[in-house]
């Protein structure tokens, strides 16, 4: 799968500060499953740990839109989850 890498990804898009951003946050939040794990994880460990927990397990990998899971990304992503 490719990556975009148009210069339009590096503007703000959508509230959020780039296209990658708002579509892992996206993504983060699309499995109710997935998202319970989430908030699981902040609620036990805390964003910090949940962050490196779920980078950890999405390394490599990226959203079926292509956008991929960094870590910034999903720190971001998570964070606005709980705000």
């Amino acid at each position: 799968m490719t990556t975009k890498t148009s210069n339009w990804d590096y503007r703000p898009y959508n509230g959020y500060p780039n296209w990658q951003v708002w579509n892992v946050s996206v993504w983060l939040s699309a499995d109710e499953h997935f998202y319970y794990y989430i908030m699981s994880l902040i609620e036990n460990h805390g964003l910090t740990i949940a962050t490196e927990i779920i980078s950890e397990e999405l390394r490599g990998q990226s959203t079926p839109d292509g956008a991929p899971y960094s870590k910034a990304a999903i720190k971001y992503g998570l964070h606005a989850l709980v705000d």
